[in-house]
């Protein structure tokens, strides 16, 4: 049995379903290197065995160019588009991974939600995420990089709207003392959903939630935030019910406009959230007791 994205894998048992190339060493540690492109294009050659993204027949791609600036701009395989490393494990010390978790949430749809007359439909949809944890020991600067990535000179895109590949590198030690890396693994995208730090003695330590970049998206707070700053103001000698038809008229206009304004943003990165979050709120009074519903 071999997995073509571990070609160095050992071969295993041929009734173990299970292919792990960590089996072969006595011990193993791992590095994580988090990358920030301003387009999805690079996730969809992510997982092709010749995608330019494996170390070790396409070292370049994990290299930082040559220079001062470690988070400079450079372009990615097969006309991908700009790129930069944002953090390299294997070398960096400002900034450390120190851990990552993620997992799939599958929700459950009825044949008549999926497709009334096709029996054959997908029942569920599902949405990956998880959660970054990086550790700062000598200072808070973290959201001043991801801010300065943004600048024209590098990526040229709001932070919201970066995408970021999540790489992990293995170094095993054998029996005899040599070691080996186990690089070849497929990276895999995510979109950053959230941003909290706390800062104490041993430096600044940020928790950050992240959905995979094709599933998830609607996660990101920002769309919670959208009728944020509704201003209303009540008239006299007009009904309770004419204030809430207003009221709800203003309510969906705003709703509808940042709406559009946070797709517009998305698409410059090359994400099509067009169908996204399209709501319409409807608030009235109820007849039976003259309480307001929404």
């Amino acid at each position: 049995m071999t997995n073509p994205y571990l070609t160095n894998s050992p071969p295993v048992s041929n009734t173990d379903p299970i292919n792990n190339p960590l089996r072969a060493y006595r011990s193993y540690s791992y590095h994580w290197i988090m990358i920030a492109t301003d387009n999805t294009n690079i996730f969809d050659i992510a997982d092709q065995p010749d995608s330019g993204l494996d170390p070790t027949s396409d070292p370049d791609f994990y290299v930082r160019p040559v220079g001062n600036d470690r988070r400079a701009i450079k372009e990615g395989p097969k006309g991908t588009g700009p790129y930069s490393i944002l953090i390299d494990g294997r070398v960096d010390t400002d900034f450390i991974i120190q851990e990552v978790e993620f997992g799939t949430t599958f929700v459950g749809a009825t044949i008549d939600q999926v497709a009334p007359s096709d029996t054959t439909a997908s029942m569920n949809t599902y949405a990956s995420d998880g959660k970054l944890t990086i550790v700062e020991p000598r200072g808070c600067n973290f959201v001043n990089l991801l801010a300065r990535l943004g600048d024209t000179n590098y990526l040229n895109v709001d932070v919201g709207s970066m995408y970021f590949l999540l790489k992990v590198i293995f170094i095993g030690q054998k029996d005899d003392g040599t070691v080996e890396q186990v690089t070849n693994i497929p990276p895999f995208g995510v979109v950053l959903t959230d941003f909290s730090g706390t800062v104490d003695e041993n430096g600044t330590t940020y928790v950050i939630p992240f959905s995979n970049v094709y599933n998830g998206q609607s996660w990101n707070k920002s769309y919670d935030a959208m009728v944020d700053n509704i201003h209303f103001t009540f008239r006299q000698k007009e009904s309770l019910a004419t204030h809430l038809a207003r009221f709800t008229t203003q309510l969906n206009e705003k709703y509808e406009a940042d709406r559009l304004a946070t797709v517009a943003n998305l698409k410059k990165a090359g994400f099509d959230t067009s169908q996204m979050s399209k709501l319409l709120y409807t608030i009235k009074l109820d007849d039976s007791g003259g309480d307001v519903i929404a």
